[in-house]
């Protein structure tokens, strides 16, 4: 997959991706303290994002198997997603990937069988090997709090490969930019 930022962003606008999401009701969870939280966390990434010095590139994973039933997803806003169960039903595979314009062809990824803390120590490690920047210049990595992302391991790993975590507040997949990448390869599937 090739891509560069220029025609990712021309591809989202030609398809009416946004980032809407379908069933998704996080709405209920945002507290004032959280709606804070959330607010914060977006002044900090806009604060990195506007140095475009800086290395920014948004991390997630994404299972993609036969049998997935599609509960929080983005999707075309003309249109509803499709849900296809196949009576055959196989194993799957988790692809994680990295999105950032300091990156190779804008796009890393990485596909395993399940996201453990060695398998993202060992897709950091790629991430940071692709870089085309020197490896004294930190990436800024917005992840989720996924429990592979966060524990003592992949913290020194990250502190070893000079990435900086910027993690997102719950219920804010609208901060990470490769969400709509993942509901394009997904529907594509």
């Amino acid at each position: 997959m090739r891509l560069n930022v220029a025609s990712l962003f021309r591809f989202y606008k030609r398809h009416g991706i946004t980032n809407q999401a379908t069933s998704y009701k996080h709405r209920q969870f945002l507290t004032h303290e959280r709606q804070q939280l959330r607010e914060m966390f977006a002044i900090r990434l806009a604060r990195i994002f506007c140095n475009r010095t800086n290395l920014l590139c948004y991390v997630d994973e994404t299972s993609l198997n036969s049998w997935m039933r599609r509960k929080r997803t983005y999707r075309h806003r003309f249109g509803s997603t499709r849900v296809i169960i196949p009576a055959k039903r196989s194993s799957g595979c988790t692809v994680i990937g990295a999105l950032g314009s300091f990156l190779p062809n804008v796009f890393v990824h990485s596909t395993v069988l399940t996201t453990n803390k060695a398998n993202f120590i060992s897709f950091l490690a790629k991430v940071r090997d692709s870089s085309l920047e020197p490896r004294k210049k930190p990436i800024y990595m917005v992840l989720d709090n996924h429990r592979a992302h966060d524990n003592e391991d992949v913290r020194e790993a990250m502190r070893l490969l000079n990435i900086v975590p910027l993690w997102m507040p719950a219920y804010s997949p609208e901060f990470n930019s490769i969400e709509s990448l993942w509901a394009v390869v997904k529907g594509r599937l």
